[in-house]
């Protein structure tokens, strides 16, 4: 094959990969932790047995395929995820309840991942309402159309010994699964 050949199919690939639509992806492209949205139940358990040597705390099937398992996550409160029939993981919902300084802790860790999520080819922000003055309500990111969304969700409690609002649930979604039943 001449250079230019070959200069002409990397250019078409490295285009074809730069114009990916990302609702399209396999994975979403908003990790929690290093995780995301389309990868194996069993992986995000092993995942976090890695972290803290502990699985599931159960596991239920929530109907229409779907099979729910949550877990204490013993630095922030409580997790849980949904997978689909195939084993996808489609949601992940962690909720806050650690007022202690987890909460700043996690609220920490969420900085620096939303920081990846503005980077996401075609990403929307919707705040909510929500803003330093009023820090109750849910700030959404969304890819183009909307398939992955992550939902920060805020009370209005401030996080332990910090000035600044702490959210008390993040739930990420993939809703061309239909998740939306799954209470």
């Amino acid at each position: 094959m001449s250079r230019s050949r070959s200069a002409l199919v990397l250019l078409a690939a490295v285009a074809a990969v730069g114009c990916s639509d990302t609702d399209d992806a396999k994975l979403s492209p908003f990790p929690i932790w290093g995780q995301r949205l389309g990868m194996p139940l069993d992986s995000l358990e092993q995942f976090f047995i890695r972290q803290d040597n502990m699985p599931w705390g159960g596991c239920d099937a929530s109907g229409r395929g779907f099979k729910r398992c949550w877990r204490g996550l013993s630095f922030v409160g409580d997790l849980e995820a949904v997978a689909d029939s195939q084993g996808r993981v489609v949601r992940i919902r962690v909720d806050v309840t650690d007022a202690t300084g987890g909460d700043l802790m996690f609220d920490n860790d969420l900085s620096a991942m939303e920081r990846r999520w503005f980077k996401v080819k075609g990403m929307r922000v919707d705040n909510g309402g929500v803003s330093d003055a009023n820090p109750v309500g849910t700030v959404t990111f969304s890819t183009a159309r909307g398939r992955w969304t992550v939902a920060v969700t805020f009370d209005g409690h401030r996080c332990y010994g910090a000035p600044r609002a702490c959210p008390v649930r993040v739930e990420l979604t993939d809703h061309r699964a239909g998740v939306e039943q799954v209470p």
